[in-house]
């Protein structure tokens, strides 16, 4: 039967690349119609009159299904085939002593099926170009195993096959393997690549017109299959299932059902695409833009060379940077591959644990177009780092093996590669350096509206005033802890109403008084007098205005943008901002509290730090134009440098007592400000910035650093 008569608006089913092949296929493999009736007379006494579904186009004896049950898959292959030749340029690879690496979007079970038919049946002739009475050699590369050791061996046995092929002039097909997967030599000698595409809604129609001849019409009518982006997600086992349907239109049901799940699905707090990502607005408008960018590529409308297709999210922990990806994927109907340096380190030692990221890798390239999130990027270190101390031969190896993976990403069109990291500082320069990752988005706490939305989208209830009322008095609550925490606060609620049967309002209040109690009178105003110091003698040190200003249970936290080079006039204003919040509580208090200098990233540990780069790191101290960033912490604590970095910040602290003390109206009457409102940013931050410039501008000291520079990252400054 010919199919040229099934031309839709947008394609010619007959013009797929490898139809007619697939259709001689079919018309030799389908069953006889005598197998069949004599089937159908076997099966009559084992079903109830009824039981047997037929096709309209047959007599009612004969059952719809008119293929064998390998069809299906080898149609697939056949199709897949021909569009990776026709994408690799159209000549068919093989030849006296040439190898070709086939890998792509079949899994093994595929690869081993495509391995038989194209080695032991005589479609070798249709898509190899091999002398008379020639026939291919073949390996099957595994898919690397979790924990499964030994691969590199047998990975080393197959290279070893390949060479002694190659030696005798063979034609030979690497199946499951790129050409990076490859050792170089042969990698050198790998005349052609196929990638097998992700199954589109061209292939599948072709598919469905092989597979139902005398419906193929069905497949054709406009909005028959799933859009582009939702067949993306179809893995090869789901695909080939639909395609095993007896009739048609169980083929497009299955098909529908696999790629749209119903909404009866979604857990609460789950991601299901940008809309409902809260409280994170320049990353989701940054999302948005290269959900954009990936619909054009697709459309063919951009180059993907085009598409900023990589990016590190990073920030404190618990603000939703595994959410962000997965809403990302959910946005663009893109497959998420996920792992981080725990998974992977877990499957045992190096070779283990560089094969189990290997394996992910696969995974992402075999579903392209994709998304892969690589998650604890900090995990992996950096080969610069102190703390890796005796192991530095092993994570230096690990970090090369993660850059040789990061690069076989990028070069994968269709493949968003998505970092995520606590610590951005901790993570080896080679690794987010641009050309691998191009993009760094800080990834914050949400605002008292974004914790509202992450508490309503979790609860998944209907809008009640008593339980509206108690989420607005949760996320003020929780203004400044993280995404992380609010969704914590309210399944612990969900638990509480099961248990004890009260309303989820009083559920969500007590779990809140005992989560999150309210701040005491006066500790508030210390810490909105603490932030307001920082805002204060931050601008009239000459500093650029911060973007946000947040009050919370755990303290507050004033963030500004970071500085992308430092003189020592701004690394002193620097050091007089982060002391200031210190000297405020001083000035209005008489007495300073622990919260200046609670961990590794409190108001003194930065000062310290910073104090540090200017005498042993910058050259802009008493200790020289020797630049000693990784001097020793025992060499740190030399006596003449500990009395010279006291010195700088007592410095410091003094000034910016002294401003304080200068303009304690003004901080008082911010403090009182965010006391009310509990966090400032946008338009009412920048009222602020401009009384306080307009009123103090007279009183500032003329020595004072100028204007900071900015770059697009904030720092925060935090009371702990």
């Amino acid at each position: 039967m010919h199919h040229t008569a099934f031309a839709s608006a947008c394609f010619d089913i007959a013009a797929h690349p490898g139809f007619d092949i697939a259709q001689a296929w079919y018309n030799r493999h389908k069953q006889d119609i005598a197998e069949l009736l004599s089937d159908v007379a076997d099966q009559r006494s084992l079903f109830p009159d009824g039981d047997l579904e037929s096709d309209d186009s047959f007599d009612a004896s004969i059952p719809a299904r008119l293929r064998r049950d390998t069809l299906p898959c080898e149609l697939l292959l056949i199709l897949a085939v021909a569009r990776a030749i026709k994408d690799a340029g159209g000549q068919r690879p093989g030849g006296p002593a040439r190898l070709t690496a086939i890998h792509g979007w079949a899994d093994l079970a595929l690869m081993t099926q495509l391995q038989e038919m194209l080695c032991k049946t005589d479609l070798d002739r249709a898509f190899l170009s091999l002398a008379q009475g020639e026939a291919p050699d073949s390996v099957l590369f595994p898919q690397p195993a979790v924990g499964e050791r030994g691969q590199a061996e047998r990975r080393k046995s197959l290279t070893q096959q390949i060479s002694k092929a190659l030696l005798a002039g063979r034609t030979v097909l690497a199946f499951n393997a790129t050409r990076a997967d490859l050792p170089y030599e042969l990698r050198c000698i790998c005349s052609h690549e196929l990638r097998l595409p992700q199954p589109d809604r061209a292939m599948i129609t072709a598919l469905l017109a092989l597979l139902f001849p005398q419906h193929a019409h069905e497949a054709l009518v406009p909005d028959a299959l799933p859009p582009e982006a939702a067949l993306a997600r179809l893995t090869p086992l789901q695909l080939i299932t639909a395609l095993h349907a007896r009739r048609i239109d169980e083929a497009l049901g299955t098909l529908h059902r696999l790629t749209v799940p119903s909404q009866e699905n979604i857990a609460p707090g789950s991601a299901r695409g940008l809309d409902v990502v809260a409280g994170q607005t320049e990353a989701v408008r940054a999302l948005r833009r290269l959900a954009a960018d990936i619909t054009a590529w697709r459309a063919g409308a951009l180059d993907w060379s085009a598409v900023p297709r990589s990016l590190i999210f990073h920030g404190p922990p618990g603000t939703g940077k595994t959410y962000l990806a997965q809403a990302f994927a959910a946005e663009t109907g893109l497959p998420l591959v996920a792992t981080s340096f725990a998974e992977c380190q877990k499957s045992g030692h190096m070779g283990d644990m560089l094969a189990a990221l290997d394996a992910v890798v696969s995974e992402a390239e075999a579903r392209a177009p994709s998304v892969f999130f690589l998650d604890e990027l900090d995990g992996f270190s950096s080969r610069n780092a102190e703390s890796i101390g005796r192991n530095s031969g092993y994570m230096r190896a690990v970090i090369t093996g993660l850059l040789k993976q990061l690069d076989r990403l990028i070069a994968i069109p269709g493949v968003v590669l998505i970092g995520a990291t606590n610590d951005l500082e901790a993570v080896d320069p080679a690794i987010r350096r641009e050309g691998r990752f191009d993009s760094k988005m800080r990834i914050d706490p949400p605002d008292r509206l974004g914790m509202a939305q992450i508490l309503h989208d979790h609860l998944g209830v209907a809008d009640m005033p008593e339980l509206r009322e108690c989420i607005a008095l949760a996320a003020e609550r929780l203004v400044g802890t993280s995404g992380a925490a609010a969704a914590a606060l309210a399944r612990a609620a969900r638990a509480r109403q099961r248990e004890t049967g009260a309303s989820l309002a009083a559920a969500l209040r007590a779990e809140l008084d005992a989560r999150h109690s309210a701040v005491a009178t006066a500790d508030q105003r210390r810490v909105a007098l603490h932030e307001a110091g920082h805002v204060v003698v931050g601008l009239l040190s000459g500093m650029a205005a911060p973007t946000s200003i947040r009050l919370s249970p755990q303290g507050g936290a004033v963030h500004w943008p970071a500085m992308a080079t430092h003189t020592r006039d701004t690394a002193l204003a620097d050091l007089r901002m982060l002391l200031a919040g210190r000297a405020a509580e001083d000035v209005f208090l008489g007495a300073v509290s622990s919260g200046s200098g609670c961990g590794p990233e409190s108001d003194l540990a930065q000062a310290t730090r910073m104090a540090r780069r200017l005498e042993i790191e910058w050259g802009m101290g008493d200790g020289g134009l020797i630049s000693n960033p990784e001097m020793p912490l025992v060499m740190q604590n030399l006596p003449w440098l500990r009395v010279k970095l006291d010195h700088l910040l007592k410095t410091a602290e003094a000034q910016a007592r002294a401003i304080v003390a200068t303009h304690r109206a003004l901080v008082e009457e911010l403090a009182e400000a965010l006391l009310a409102e509990r966090e400032m940013e946008g338009e009412a931050l920048q009222d602020w910035v401009a009384l306080i410039r307009a009123q103090a501008r007279s009183g500032v000291e003329p020595a004072l650093a100028p204007l900071a520079k900015e770059d697009d990252g904030v720092v925060p400054i935090e009371l702990r």
